[in-house]
């Protein structure tokens, strides 16, 4: 399933249901996007890779992040947390589906593993999350038909036992 780097805000009542929702599919959403990639050899380089997308991003902005299990996404919200001044310890948020931490930005760490629908994941009231800071959700391409306006995707290919190849695609001017 490809992670769809084309999102746009939907909102959704409780009562309504998500096939009465216009969706718009990537082919339907033309827009020019900037891509970069980058190497890690280590989970110390993908945490300073992660803390410098992390003193870029702004209020607002969806972070999708991409990649098998085991691949590097929630080390990788480490460092976007340290880069937007959140102090603590960054923990998987696969058991509470939703990790909040305050900075200068709040950062909310979202997992989509254990949701089934999109409807789910978008009852976690993703907007409002993105009024008040950064959403950066792990296995964001299961629901590619989740779009918003700002995003920021991170694919992540394992490429040996510590080594990633991480995809770094934008519609904001990230200069990263």
């Amino acid at each position: 399933m490809r992670c769809v780097a084309f999102m746009q805000l939907l909102k959704i009542g409780k009562n309504q249901r998500l096939d009465n929702v216009n969706m718009m599919g990537e082919d339907e959403f033309k827009l020019k996007y900037k891509k970069k990639e980058l190497v890690s050899e280590s989970p110390q380089e993908t945490i300073r890779i992660g803390i410098e997308l992390g003193k870029r991003l702004r209020r607002g902005t969806f972070v999708a992040l991409c990649g098998e299990l085991g691949s590097g996404k929630t080390v990788f919200v480490k460092g976007i947390a340290e880069g937007m001044g959140v102090s603590g310890v960054v923990l998987s948020p696969t058991f509470q589906i939703v990790r909040e931490y305050p900075g200068a930005i709040t950062l909310f760490h979202l997992d989509f593993y254990r949701l089934r629908t999109a409807a789910e994941a978008i009852a976690l009231d993703i907007e409002g999350y993105l009024e008040r800071g950064v959403v950066a959700a792990e296995w964001a391409d299961r629901f590619p038909e989740l779009v918003f306006s700002s995003f920021v995707e991170i694919r992540f290919f394992r490429e040996g036992e510590n080594k990633r190849r991480i995809v770094v695609q934008s519609n904001m001017n990230l200069r990263y």
